[in-house]
């Protein structure tokens, strides 16, 4: 896993493209991966997880989170 991406997996295909079009007006530099995972910068995923809170959506995220204050990773 790159150290600069985010892994976000969603439940189902239907989720997957609800998350797309929740987050698509942030417009973001995301990847779909298939029918369930999408790949996001990793400086960009607070925003996306702020977005989708909002809505009720509570995604799986993959990889290294960073401590807002130091960027180290955990």
């Amino acid at each position: 896993m790159n150290h600069g991406l985010a892994l976000m997996l969603c439940e189902d295909a239907a989720i997957l493209e609800e998350t797309l079009r929740a987050i698509e007006p942030l417009d973001l530099h995301i990847r779909r991966i298939g029918d369930l995972a999408l790949l996001v910068p990793a400086d960009e995923i607070e925003g996306v997880l702020e977005t989708l809170h909002a809505q009720g959506t509570f995604p799986r995220v993959l990889g290294p989170q960073l401590i807002p204050d130091t960027q180290e990773a955990l």
